[in-house]
């Protein structure tokens, strides 16, 4: 029987099919939109899907100046007002450690990697001025988001004039068919945006989060055990902080569009996106914050022939920030023959932390960590 994302890549005609918005398909493709719904499913279903978060980036919508990505664009630019203080502690985090990373990197030629580049402001105030002070000579820009694959490798190739690959996909899994990375230098892998933090630190089964050990082992094979590892984290035990940093309008608005795009999406346009509302909780047990959503009057959602009825005070848990520290992320790692080589720090409680992969070549290992004996040690935690 012919499901219907297939009949529309037969006639692409522009009206529902099944209920699901053609056009919408049209915009985002079959394969993307068979994600999103799936993802949906399971979020209706169980009350807790924490892959549902990887949709508030989408930039697949009609108003082209409220999708996810230029929403997320506004939090890099201004979140700051409201509360949300991570990328401008990381950008001078950054600017800080631009002379320690030449001194580390740049007689090594390294492939730059990063993971979740992101918007275009992070790319320009983080992810460029690492690269450039670590000396790269090309790079590669992985995301699931093609808007920030395809705008990183032109940002970056334009700035830094190297050759730079976009790769759409999930980086916790391995790289899509036609893609390799180089195998015969140092790779150096840039997680901003506190990115790592998305993990769970160990295997475990809640919300269909990652664990750290399986994105360092997928990370391992696809560079070849070549290597290092650039990612910030905010050290932040505060709760109230944390959901301060969270709850403020840019970051709130940007979390309650994802209920405009699921209309969308579904072509229910009975549902009405205003029922459910951002409500961020800390849990008490890991200190991680939840990106929850409280639904404020009973409502409902059709998917194809089927009606998912939600109460009011309902809670759908979409996401995770979890709450580390150095230490926590050091002893988890090194089960993945992971090895810490340095923490930086400034001010704030960002933190910058380097790793390596156990495996890395012996002469790219020891010209590293034999720079890093000459950092100022103001930098190192």
């Amino acid at each position: 029987m012919q499901t219907a994302f297939e009949k529309f890549g037969e006639d692409k005609r522009h009206h529902i099919i099944n209920n699901f918005t053609a056009a919408a398909i049209e915009a985002c493709g079959p394969a993307y939109h068979q994600e999103f719904i799936r993802d949906l499913l399971i979020l209706l279903k169980t009350k807790k899907n924490w892959s549902m978060a990887r949709h508030c980036y989408a930039p697949y919508y009609p108003d082209k100046t409220r999708n996810g990505s230029i929403l997320w664009e506004e939090i890099m630019l201004h979140g700051d007002s409201s509360g949300y203080y991570i990328p401008k502690e990381e950008s001078s985090l950054v600017f800080r450690c631009r002379e320690l990373l030449s001194h580390l990197f740049p007689t090594l030629e390294p492939h730059g990697l990063m993971i979740g580049p992101g918007s275009a402001w992070a790319r320009l105030a983080k992810e460029i001025p690492a690269l450039r002070s670590m000396g790269v000579v090309n790079a590669s820009a992985w995301d699931l988001n093609p808007k920030f694959a395809d705008g990183a490798a032109e940002d970056i190739g334009r700035e830094l004039q190297i050759p730079v690959q976009a790769i759409v996909g999930d980086f916790t899994k391995p790289l899509p068919d036609k893609i390799r990375l180089p195998e015969t230098r140092p790779i150096v892998a840039t997680m901003f945006g506190s990115t790592i933090t998305q993990f769970s630190l160990l295997d475990q089964k809640n919300g269909n989060s990652p664990s750290l050990c399986g994105f360092l082992n997928n990370l391992h094979n696809v560079t070849y055990g070549n290597s290092f590892i650039l990612a910030t984290i905010d050290s932040n035990l505060d709760t109230e902080r944390s959901l301060d940093c969270y709850r403020g309008r840019h970051f709130r608005t940007w979390q309650n569009w994802l209920w405009d795009f699921t209309a969308y999406m579904t072509g229910d346009n009975r549902f009405n996106p205003r029922s459910i509302e951002y409500f961020p909780k800390v849990d008490p047990e890991t200190r991680a914050v939840i990106h929850s959503h409280i639904v404020m009057e009973n409502t409902r959602i059709r998917i194809n022939n089927e009606c998912f009825r939600l109460k009011k005070g309902d809670l759908l848990e979409i996401g995770i920030s979890q709450k580390y520290t150095p230490e926590e992320i050091k002893a988890a790692a090194s089960h993945c023959d992971w090895e810490e080589i340095a923490v930086l720090r400034d001010n704030g409680s960002v933190r910058l932390l380097l790793y390596m992969d156990k495996h890395m070549s012996k002469e790219w290992a020891t010209r590293v960590k034999s720079a890093l004996k000459r950092a100022p040690a103001n930098m190192l935690g």
